[in-house]
C-alpha cells in the first residue's frame, strides 16, 4: 500500500507501479506497451444513469469495450452528485473485506475504520424518462459530430 498519487506511482502509472510491486523485472519494462487510452475517467451518479440508458439503446457497442471508448468522456463532462452506495452495498462491501481489514491490522497494524456515514447528502437523479431522452440525444448529437469530424 502506498500514497495514490501519480508522484509516488512507479513510472507515475498505477499499472506499472502494480507489476513493480509484484516483482516485474525492470529489464523487461520496455517491452509492455500499455494502452494510454484514458477509459476510466470519473463519473458522476447523473452520467452513469445516463451511460446505462445509452447503453440500453446500442447494446451491439458494449460487448468490445467501444461504448466506453466512444462515449466516456462525454460522459465525464456531466457533472451532478457523487455516486452513493445503498445501506445494502455497504454492508456487503464490509462483509466481503473483514478477512482483508483483519490482515492488513495482524500484519502491518493498520487500522482501517469503517467510513462515517453521510447520508445526509441524498442523492436525487432524473426521472426514468428524462434520463432515457437525455441518453438518445446525447448519443444523437455525438454520434452525429463523430460522423461529421470523419467525412
Amino acid at each position: 500500500m502506498n500514497d495514490f498519487s501519480k508522484k509516488a506511482l512507479h513510472r507515475n502509472d498505477v499499472r506499472m507501479d502494480f507489476l513493480n510491486k509484484i516483482g516485474f523485472p525492470d529489464q523487461y519494462e520496455d517491452q509492455i506497451s500499455l494502452s494510454q487510452d484514458p477509459t476510466n475517467e470519473s463519473l458522476s451518479a447523473e452520467a452513469v444513469a445516463v451511460a446505462a440508458a445509452m447503453a440500453k439503446q446500442v447494446p451491439d457497442m458494449t460487448q468490445n469495450n467501444m461504448f466506453f471508448k466512444r462515449y466516456n468522456f462525454f460522459l465525464s463532462l456531466i457533472r451532478g452528485a457523487p455516486i452513493r452506495l445503498s445501506e445494502d452495498e455497504k454492508q456487503l462491501i464490509m462483509t466481503a473485506s473483514r478477512p482483508h481489514l483483519e490482515y492488513l491490522r495482524d500484519t502491518f497494524g493498520m487500522e482501517l475504520e469503517e467510513p462515517e456515514d453521510n447520508s445526509s447528502d441524498e442523492v436525487e437523479l432524473f426521472g426514468k424518462k428524462a434520463i432515457e431522452s437525455l441518453a438518445h440525444e446525447l448519443r444523437r448529437l455525438i454520434d452525429r459530430d463523430a460522423d461529421s469530424a470523419a467525412q
